[in-house]
């Protein structure tokens, strides 16, 4: 035996010992193929913490992924619109644009296989979307948004291999968006274009069939567009992802074809999981939900990312770039202290009650620089005498009694001509009681807690 075969054969029992040393046990080969789909995050990184117990979030979701087995193989996929689609020069277009940029590092940290541009990803815009293309370490799709010239605008299909008992398996990924989407890209977007979506499919799942062992297909349109497509054009596919789903995810799951039609829902509540099996061809029997829950402690990387995106708001002081206009009949806010110099007994009520620590609330999360969030825990934010900041605007933070009874400076002036609004559950309730943020909201039993 040579000198370097016998170093050879004495070194590797010593290299297999160091490695069940570290991990406990010897590397696991997969033995199971597991897609992992997303769609409709509407730019929560992390979930709104008004309405507890609070459920979602990038870190979150993290820590599932980083605590599945090892014998799985998986295969991450997104199905677009990651944030609301602002594409205004103001704080709601920059702060968009910031979160698409976390988005980004955090779907690269998670290798991610492959993004598909929903509609409010081109919103904001071809330019920025191509800077985020050459930072993205999987493929960006979009198969049926053309350049002026026919060609391509972005990838139209992903090919990723993953290692499944002993055998290399090759996924196909393609991405196209709604018919309907098409005017707004192409007038937002001049010299794009988007070819319908079926004759897309179709010709790329020619090439996609060729070149893989099983195909997905991520489609930013609805259930009942998807359906619609039928089953020559979809049948194919093991996967199809849709999309405008809302809180829905669907228990009795449907099939066309071959293909099972999933969604996770939005806001990124729930991690979309379906575990393929494979006998003749390639399937997938069920999707199954993971509702993201405080049981799932944040993953410090991907948490981090989230702090330093929380940074970048603060550093570009995006508060004070809310765009304002004025009230519709000129008068302005004039604060707690001067409605209460009045209707004092309302005061004693008002501070009472949880309005009155709205801003304490964000403060304490570190959140009351961030616009989305203050919004609803001022007065007036989106008007020229509202609420700006904590040092020009004081007497406006909180939800004072302006924010339902409108700016009382006119009252002030003439309490006897001028009244103040009456507030009820349409003028100054469902503005930020949405179902996203205050999902158990009833106006009589809120109402109970505020009577005045």
């Amino acid at each position: 035996m040579s000198i370097k075969l016998l170093s050879a054969w004495i070194a590797a029992p010593i290299v297999l010992a160091a490695a069940l040393l570290i991990t406990g046990s010897a590397p696991r080969a997969a033995t199971q193929l597991t897609v992992i789909f997303n769609t409709d995050q509407n730019g929560y990184l992390t979930p709104c913490g008004c309405a507890k117990p609070v459920t979602g979030g990038m870190p979150r979701r993290a820590t599932y992924l980083k605590g599945l087995d090892a014998a799985i193989a998986t295969v991450l996929v997104d199905n677009g619109n990651l944030t609301k689609g602002a594409h205004t020069p103001d704080a709601w277009g920059r702060q968009d644009a910031l979160k698409l940029d976390a988005f980004i590092d955090m779907y690269n940290a998670l290798k991610y296989d492959a993004i598909n541009l929903g509609p409010n990803e081109y919103k904001i815009g071809v330019p920025t979307l191509e800077t985020l293309k050459a930072r993205f370490k999987g493929k960006m799709l979009s198969a049926n948004a053309r350049k002026s010239d026919g060609s391509p605008l972005f990838e139209e299909m992903a090919i990723v291999e993953r290692e499944v008992q002993g055998k290399k398996v090759r996924i196909g990924i393609t991405g196209v968006i709604s018919d309907k989407h098409g005017l707004m890209i192409s007038s937002q977007n001049p010299g794009v274009k988007v070819d319908p979506a079926s004759d897309t499919i179709q010709r790329v799942m020619s090439d996609l069939s060729r070149n893989s062992d099983l195909q997905i297909l991520l489609f930013q349109g609805s259930q009942k567009e998807a359906e619609a497509l039928g089953e020559s054009v979809i049948g194919a596919f093991t996967l199809v992802v849709f999309a405008e789903a809302g809180d829905y995810r669907p228990t009795e799951q449907k099939r066309v074809g071959n293909a099972l039609l999933v969604t996770n829902g939005n806001d990124g509540k729930y991690v979309g999981r379906s575990d393929l099996t494979h006998e003749s061809a390639w399937k997938a029997p069920k999707a199954d939900y993971v509702k993201l829950t405080d049981d799932f402690a944040d993953e410090p990387t991907i948490r981090q990312i989230k702090d330093s995106y929380d940074a970048r708001v603060v550093a570009e002081d995006l508060l004070n770039q809310v765009p304002k206009s004025p009230t519709s009949d000129g008068s302005t806010y004039v604060g707690n202290t001067v409605c209460g110099s009045c209707h004092s007994e309302a005061l004693v009520i008002w501070r009472n009650t949880k309005h009155a620590v709205a801003m304490k609330t964000l403060i304490d999360d570190k959140a009351d620089k961030d616009p989305e969030c203050v919004a609803c825990h001022v007065v007036g934010m989106d008007k020229l005498s509202g609420f700006k900041n904590m040092q020009e605007t004081r007497m406006l933070k909180d939800v004072g009694c302006e924010a339902c009874h409108g700016p009382g400076s006119k009252h002030v002036d003439d309490p006897l001509k001028v009244k103040p609004l009456r507030g009820d559950e349409n003028t100054c309730a469902l503005s930020c009681h949405v179902p996203e943020h205050s999902p158990n909201f009833n106006w009589p039993k809120y109402w109970e807690q505020i009577k005045h």
